[in-house]
């Protein structure tokens, strides 16, 4: 109630408030749910989002989510923050990164889900509400956001689904890499197999068997998330605004590169079967990149982002560390490249907010630093 308030300065839009207060005091979400009636349109939509899909997500992915689907995101972060509707929760790690993960009450979480559930009915975040929105044509056809299992069984009605026009969240869980083998027109990951999902923002498919995205979830243009963790994946589409890419573990060889482009801001390829980086790549909005165990023997200059706040390159055949200036670097995993040789005479230099620096099985390596940052942690 007192978020409601934060910008209100007249005695009567308080008095008229407390009273309300008194009136409803025996119902709980009814009192919450005014400071969510005092948001804008937009503002209200993203609020249901977060309470549906986002609560513990970083605000990496929560925010490219909300850019794709509402052009802004920053904007409706802060303004559900300063109102007391979520919290920003510090990253936990071996550094203080600028990352952090998006934290909600349970009783605001599940005030956003009752609204949903009861008004708006087209988010479904469990089998239940899955369930029951698939199985009529008007809830599906008007569905927002969708996280299922992938070998749920879904309602006939959704079995005869091509199309999920609304459609722009979909996690899809539980998948295992004998999930080719699962049986049953009713199965999710089957019936998802032939759905067209043009509006789709994120796409979170760990643990996926299939080696290509289903043609349907490849349409969307402007797909922002992609997360295929741990996936067969061997084959990617040329996503053109992707912000948050991992790809960690797949059978990935090579990236478009399409994909590297100004707008991306994370991207994890380790254990792939990369050698090599397209060298015209440039994301200079890049923050976050991860090559660990790869067989990549050079990073394209043009990942070398002033923005970026973790390398992580350990296990990789790369030699040498390029000169380049990284000034917000926190975090740089060199352990275990066993064909390094040199740092740069400006290493220390260009380097000058490193928290955590792990040099470790680096055997070709012979370096004495100069880094004189008391918050530095080194490793080797």
């Amino acid at each position: 109630m007192g978020a409601h308030l934060y910008h209100e300065s007249e005695e009567q839009c308080w008095d008229k408030s407390f009273r309300f207060l008194r009136q409803n005091e025996g119902e709980i979400f009814c009192v919450l749910k005014k400071s969510w009636d005092g948001l804008e349109s937009a503002q209200r939509d993203s609020f249901l989002d977060i309470s549906c899909f986002f609560v513990g997500s970083t605000d990496v992915i929560c925010r490219a989510y909300l850019e794709g689907v509402y052009g802004v995101g920053w904007a409706h972060l802060d303004v559900l923050h300063s109102r007391c509707l979520l919290t920003f929760e510090k990253e936990g790690g071996k550094c203080d990164t600028k990352q952090r993960s998006v934290g909600m009450h349970n009783h605001l979480r599940d005030m956003g889900r009752q609204i949903v559930r009861e008004k708006e009915k087209n988010r479904a975040w469990d089998e239940e509400t899955a369930k029951k929105f698939l199985k009529s044509e008007s809830t599906r056809s008007a569905l927002r956001g969708l996280l299922i299992n992938s070998a749920m069984a879904l309602p006939y009605e959704a079995t005869k689904c091509d199309s999920l026009p609304e459609l722009k969240f979909l996690r899809v869980a539980g998948d295992s890499q004998d999930g080719e083998s699962l049986q049953g027109e009713k199965l999710a990951r089957n019936v998802l197999r032939n759905v067209l999902c043009e509006e789709l923002r994120l796409l979170d498919w760990r643990n996926a068997s299939f080696q290509e995205v289903f043609p349907g979830l490849a349409a969307s243009t402007n797909l922002r998330v992609l997360d295929l963790r741990d996936s067969r994946i061997a084959q990617l589409p040329a996503f053109t605004n992707l912000r948050y890419v991992d790809l960690a573990g797949t059978n990935i060889s090579q990236v478009p590169h399409e994909i590297f482009s100004d707008n991306l801001e994370y991207m994890d390829l380790s254990r792939t079967k990369i050698k090599e980086l397209p060298s015209a790549a440039l994301c200079p909005n890049l923050r976050r990149l991860y090559l660990m165990d790869t067989e990549i023997s050079e990073v394209p200059r043009g990942l070398y982002s002033t923005l970026l706040e973790i390398l992580g390159i350990s296990g990789t055949n790369i030699s040498e560390v390029q000169e380049v200036s990284l000034p917000n670097l926190l975090e740089l995993d060199m352990r275990g490249c066993k064909a390094m040789k040199r740092l740069p005479p400006t290493f220390g230099d260009s380097m000058l907010s490193l928290q955590h620096l792990d040099l470790n099985e680096c055997e070709l390596l012979n370096v004495n630093l100069d880094l004189t940052c008391g918050f530095l942690n080194v490793i080797g």
